[in-house]
């Protein structure tokens, strides 16, 4: 076993932790959701259809293309029928 990256005592007990050499992502094993993304360069989140976050917003409000309705107007049908969190992505170099 590898030496302890930081160990204290603590109200009699001694906390000791290591780096995990083999580390799983918990994306594989828990998904509570679903990770929907769109980046020019990265491919992030699960693989999916949508060409566009108006797509995916129309789909899971159940608009067609031929309704005239604007991104608030889509999200806020959508968000009838699920939860819908923001994803944020801050990489290097001050892009975010």
């Amino acid at each position: 076993m590898h030496d302890p990256v930081y160990e204290e005592a603590y109200h009699g007990h001694t906390i000791k932790i290591f780096h995990d050499p083999d580390p799983e992502s918990p994306r594989e094993w828990s998904n509570l959701g679903t990770l929907i993304c769109w980046h020019r360069r990265y491919r992030l989140g699960e693989s999916h259809h949508f060409a566009s976050p108006e797509s995916f917003l129309r789909d899971l409000a159940g608009v067609s293309d031929q309704c005239d309705l604007s991104m608030d107007q889509l999200r806020e049908r959508a968000e009838r029928k699920a939860i819908l969190l923001p994803v944020f992505l801050y990489d290097h170099s001050g892009l975010a």
